[in-house]
């Protein structure tokens, strides 16, 4: 039997017999240690300069992501709504806990307890050990790309994801994540960026 690339489910993760399924498209699972080598590899390509390329990824990624945030998007789509529903897919894909620490129609500060990007790269390489404490190095470029690529698209604005912190707890790495949504006007992305900085 040939596999099949598309079936009917009711848009939550579902394991018909031939594979992982969400809203009827086939999905892949990979280990941590396949994200974290992901991860590495464009370190080693284009070496501090990574955070571009990482966050490029994560806003394709992130793309691909949309059609099942909308459709868990509750409300008018504003920032709180695609807030929830963002953080809610994202653990179901696997991406760690999840919290949603504040959020208004313009600005969101997410924190993701054990994100990929962290524990993937310390089972690749055992780098990173030890996060935060100062460091102004960024952890979480894929998952800002991600985050910034289906806020984007479902709000119709210009959005910034900015790694406010990274830092363990109870031995857990994490990542809060700052998102700042622009309307077309400058003031009004200037009184936004404010209220996060």
């Amino acid at each position: 039997m040939p596999d099949q690339e598309y079936v009917q489910t009711d848009g939550k993760a579902t394991t018909p017999s031939n594979g992982l399924y969400m809203d009827g498209e086939r999905l892949i699972v990979l280990p941590l240690r396949s994200c974290g080598a992901m991860i590495e590899a464009i370190r080693d390509l284009v070496g501090d300069m990574a955070a571009g390329p990482l966050y490029y990824l994560g806003k394709r990624i992130g793309q691909g992501l949309v059609n099942e945030v909308s459709k868990r998007v509750k409300g008018k789509g504003r920032v709180e709504d695609v807030a929830h529903a963002v953080g809610d897919l994202l653990e179901e894909l696997g991406f760690g806990k999840i919290s949603i620490i504040d959020a208004d129609n313009e600005t969101a500060t997410l924190k993701l307890y054990s994100p990929p990007s962290i524990i993937g790269m310390r089972l690749v390489s055992g780098k990173e050990k030890s996060i935060g404490g100062g460091t102004s190095r960024g952890f979480c470029h894929l998952e800002r790309g991600i985050i910034a690529a289906i806020f984007e698209e479902i709000l119709g604005r210009r959005v910034k994801v900015l790694e406010a912190e990274a830092g363990e707890e109870s031995g857990k790495p994490y990542c809060t994540l700052k998102l700042i949504a622009f309307d077309s006007t400058v003031n009004s992305a200037k009184r936004a960026y404010e209220r996060v900085a």
